[in-house]
């Protein structure tokens, strides 16, 4: 994590000035993609650090089905690892070359674009719903799961 993060972990990115803009968005694993239990446990343990440093950093932490990211980010909810990595690269200009590092920028835009629309959703609920057509829209969209005993 140091080369993620720097010396300081999650500490470090988690500024007091900055702490209300925060979160910690992860996607779902599935089990039918793992390889073993080796892997499994592997996951499991490095979900565990994200989510005790999220708790420690008092962070809110929410949760994304992949095929919730995949649609967000590339239109597709079954996308291919190879369409991932492009979309990355056409669409937010980076040299995404692994399908991790791709995965991660995919969950941030999945975490953005909820986020514009928890916001408007609550805007359209504090103007009595008047925004018609609009809130009826928001309404329907399927809000992402916040990780029980994360922070508010």
């Amino acid at each position: 994590m140091p080369r993620l993060f720097g010396t300081d972990g999650i500490r470090g990115v988690a500024n007091v000035d900055l702490k209300p803009t925060l979160a910690v968005a992860l996607g779902r694993a599935t089990a039918h993609r793992l390889v073993g239990e080796g892997s499994a446990l592997v996951l499991g343990q490095a979900r565990g650090v994200a989510l005790a440093a999220a708790a420690r950093a008092g962070l809110p932490v929410f949760e994304y089905q992949p095929a919730e990211v995949k649609l967000a980010f590339t239109g597709n909810g079954r996308a291919s690892k190879d369409q991932m990595i492009r979309t990355a690269r056409a669409v937010l200009g980076v040299s995404a070359d692994l399908s991790d590092e791709a995965d991660a920028l995919a969950l941030a835009v999945c975490h953005l674009a909820r986020r514009v629309v928890r916001l408007a959703a609550s805007s359209a609920r504090a103007a009595g719903g008047r925004s018609g057509r609009a809130a009826a829209a928001l309404s329907r969209l399927r809000p992402s799961r916040r990780v029980p005993g994360g922070a508010p």
